[in-house]
């Protein structure tokens, strides 16, 4: 089977829908499909492969003048002619997402759509004053139902996208991990070291980053064998980092900015234990990564989080949702179990994790590919299926101009 993806964001970008991508090309062309990942050219040092196709600023540009499509005739075009894609895969209903529904119209392909994100919680990216919460779902909502089957990485997310208004075929497929979180040896800190807590991720509003860093130093005032590592970067970083100072404790908040993902191991295994508040997100893939490092993960007590993060029975592991406070009392808990305990949950949540692997979710995927063409054969080709038609183009144009430079400050080194 060869699949196109398309897709707004895509390594060396970092991000979740940038893994999650990653991820499933690479697991589908290991069982041995073929991929074809077209995505933006951010940065002139980003170049295309034979499994990779980059669009140039000026080739985007001519793209959107002419209505969404790539021409018959241009580079990009033909590339894509020899590939011969059975099916595709957009990622995204902005940027790249109407071009996606166009080639997939055009060639008489099945066009299954992932939601990565929930995009009304970025509005403040976006600087619209006619943006708003029923506008953003309106807009997704709409692309969704122009698509032949839409994915989500979460049973919760499928939820939500139904109760929103999506009424074609709807499937949760968690992005699965890389074996390699599992097979290499995580280490732990050495005895008499400071216990070290964890906030991995972007370090954003959304992600509640800073009131997550607040409850961590809160703690850290009443343990001076501890200390906070923030691993990402984002538009709170410089408010923890004055926080910390204010507080006295710039020397135990350490901030990394983003690293490279094998450095990201490194670090979650120098860590006692994550915090997280998944409010906005749609799967946990970072603390998927935690536990699969045998990493236990304190999280607010939302939906989510229970569909990915191992309950160790014990009751540490969740808090109210915003519940700062507790969130403290729960570190100071936690982190005064007994060594014995702790590597226990070590252990729980590393088998957690493991059930989330790779191999099944692209088995998963495989097989619902396979059931859309099948359907597309059985019901032939939907006419007249170009969403640009009904596209609502301030919210396109808002979406894309407030979100495009997030993602390429999304970068690894």
């Amino acid at each position: 089977m060869n699949v196109l993806y398309v897709t707004n964001s895509y390594p060396p970008n970092a991000g979740g829908m940038a893994t999650a991508v990653h991820s499933l090309a690479s697991g589908l062309n290991a069982t041995g499909h073929r991929t074809l990942v077209l995505t933006p050219r951010f940065n002139a040092e980003d170049g295309s492969d034979e499994k990779v196709l980059r669009l140039p600023s000026a080739a985007w540009e001519a793209i959107v003048n002419d209505g969404f499509r790539i021409n018959p005739g241009t580079d990009t075009h033909r590339r894509i002619e020899r590939f011969a894609p059975d099916l595709v895969h957009v990622h995204g209903p902005f940027l790249l997402g109407p071009t996606a529904m166009r080639l997939a119209d055009e060639l008489g392909l099945p066009l299954v759509y992932t939601h990565h994100t929930q995009l009304e919680s970025y509005i403040r990216y976006c600087h619209c004053d006619r943006l708003d919460v029923e506008a953003v779902q309106g807009f997704y909502v709409g692309f969704a139902n122009r698509c032949d089957l839409v994915l989500a990485p979460s049973g919760v997310e499928v939820d939500n996208l139904e109760q929103s208004g999506v009424t074609k075929p709807l499937q949760a497929v968690p992005t699965g991990l890389d074996s390699a979180w599992f097979t290499e040896a995580a280490g732990r800190p050495q005895d008499g070291k400071r216990r070290t807590i964890g906030l991995v991720g972007r370090v954003s509003a959304e992600k509640s980053a800073a009131a997550l860093a607040g409850a961590v130093m809160a703690y850290l005032e009443q343990d001076a064998a501890a200390e906070l590592h923030v691993i990402g970067d984002g538009d709170q970083l410089d408010a923890i980092r004055q926080e910390a100072g204010n507080r006295g404790l710039s020397d135990r908040v350490v901030c990394t900015g983003f690293i490279p993902n094998h450095e990201v191991r490194a670090a979650l295994d120098r860590m006692d234990v994550v915090v997280n508040a998944p409010d906005t997100d749609t799967q946990c893939i970072v603390l998927l990564e935690a536990q699969a490092r045998g990493v236990p993960v304190l999280s607010s007590d939302v939906p989510l989080a229970r569909e990915f993060v191992a309950d160790c029975g014990n009751g540490i592991n969740f808090h109210a949702p915003r519940d700062w406070a507790a969130l403290t009392a729960s570190l100071a808990e936690f982190l005064a179990l007994s060594s014995g305990r702790r590597a226990a949950i070590r252990s729980e949540v590393r088998e957690f994790a493991q059930r989330h692997g790779e191999t099944e979710m692209v088995h998963r995927l495989g097989r619902l590919y396979a059931t859309a063409m099948a359907a597309r054969r059985s019901h032939g080709t939907t006419p007249h299926r170009h969403w640009d038609s009904q596209l609502v183009g301030w919210v396109y144009q808002a979406l894309t101009d407030g979100l495009v430079p997030v993602i390429q400050g999304l970068r690894t080194p």
